[in-house]
């Protein structure tokens, strides 16, 4: 009988484990094979190749530059590749999760970039998208001048002594032109300009959800409602934890707190299992694998911090749900307003001391006691109002 290798039978050929458990370094080209396996059976399994959207769109995304933090190839390369990486990621650190988590997963890393297809642009680079690029000033401002040249030409209009706000108002007026003139003309512009103009894709990650039903429906895919909202929230939200750094309390409070104080914190972890994903799949210039693994101990490191602050975000709501069912329960329909005037106080001096002890008072039934019963709290507060 002939032996076949273990990595052709899904498992690595260096620890004998399932690839998708292995935790063993694998070359680039090893991972692609492999990956290239597991996004056709994702698209197999939730029947994609039915959905004209979803081929449409994927086979757009076959060739297309991918701009510079993507050395790993086209965004469908990319895509295979974090189908592969979340597999991998759900298998080390998902222990939170469930199997049928697992396949939500999967389907988020097939559609999660599906909204590239329709919104490259070539545009001056900034930020962090120059940090891999490294184009100086003087290239920055070469290529925004080329730009506007190229726009003057498009639009027929003079731009000398336009504002910045209206100098983009006419691009957004011009875009599709403009984004056909910078791929046609950037292959002779100077060397500056070339260096400091790159393709992006602003906006990817809503176009995806934009998409999302028509594929769905297409596909025949079959997707509870509560399904479908989980998968639109992974794609949607798919770039929030790739900076660790910036990982800021109000904008997650308002994703993962609900109004009765709960920390959704499955959803946490499916995010954090796709972002982990997302990263491995993508070779930035000059990225070592230490890198790679640091990043994924920051993602820890901002996740458990960040539940901690969402839990006590979360006792606050709790306790402020409470607070508003007892103002209700005593005041009822009224305000407190309502509510002192209907003790027998009338407007003046008394009451708006009646008011500030009311205030008070409640103030601190809610910090200290806010599960007494509503007939303590309004025996109370009539004792201040009254007093």
């Amino acid at each position: 009988m002939v032996s076949v290798p273990a990595a052709e039978k899904g498992y690595c050929d260096k620890c004998g484990k399932n690839l998708a458990e292995c935790a063993c370094e694998l070359s680039l080209d090893d991972k692609k094979a492999r990956a290239a396996g597991d996004y056709r059976d994702a698209v197999a399994r939730f029947s994609l190749e039915s959905s004209e959207t979803f081929t449409a769109a994927m086979g757009k995304m076959k060739g297309m530059d991918h701009g510079p933090n993507h050395g790993e190839g086209d965004p469908l390369v990319h895509t295979q590749l974090v189908v592969f990486e979340t597999a991998r990621a759900f298998r080390t650190a998902g222990d939170n999760l469930s199997e049928s988590d697992l396949e939500l997963l999967q389907l988020a890393a097939v559609l999660h970039d599906i909204g590239k297809a329709g919104t490259q642009k070539y545009d001056v680079v900034s930020g962090k998208q120059n940090e891999t690029v490294g184009a100086s000033p003087e290239q920055v401002d070469a290529a925004g001048k080329w730009v506007n040249n190229l726009l003057a030409e498009v639009s027929g209009q003079i731009l000398e002594g336009l504002s910045k706000s209206n100098i983009r108002k006419l691009m957004e007026e011009h875009s599709a032109q403009m984004q056909g003139r910078i791929k046609e003309e950037l292959p002779g512009a100077g060397d500056d300009v070339r260096k400091a103009i790159a393709a992006n894709f602003r906006g990817h990650d809503d176009k995806s959800v934009e998409m999302l039903p028509a594929i769905l429906e297409q596909s025949g895919a079959k997707l509870s409602d509560g399904q479908k909202a989980d998968l639109a929230f992974v794609v949607e939200h798919h770039m929030l934890l790739l900076n660790p750094g910036d990982v800021r309390l109000p904008k997650f409070k308002e994703l993962f707190v609900s109004p009765d104080g709960r920390v959704d914190e499955r959803k946490l972890d499916l995010l954090r299992i796709m972002t982990l994903g997302d990263d491995a799949a993508s070779v930035r210039p000059g990225e070592t694998p230490e890198q790679k693994r640091a990043f994924r101990g920051q993602v820890d490191s901002a996740i458990t911090k960040l539940k901690l602050e969402l839990e006590a975000e979360a006792e606050k709501a709790r306790k402020e749900a409470v607070a508003k069912e007892f103002e209700k329960s005593i005041f009822g329909g009224s305000s407190m307003a309502e509510y002192v005037t209907g003790r027998g106080i009338p407007q003046g001096k008394d009451f708006g001391r009646a008011m500030g002890m009311l205030k008070k008072e409640l103030a601190r039934l809610r910090t200290e006691n806010p599960s007494m019963i509503a007939e303590q709290i309004k025996a109370a507060l009539d004792a201040v109002a009254l007093s």
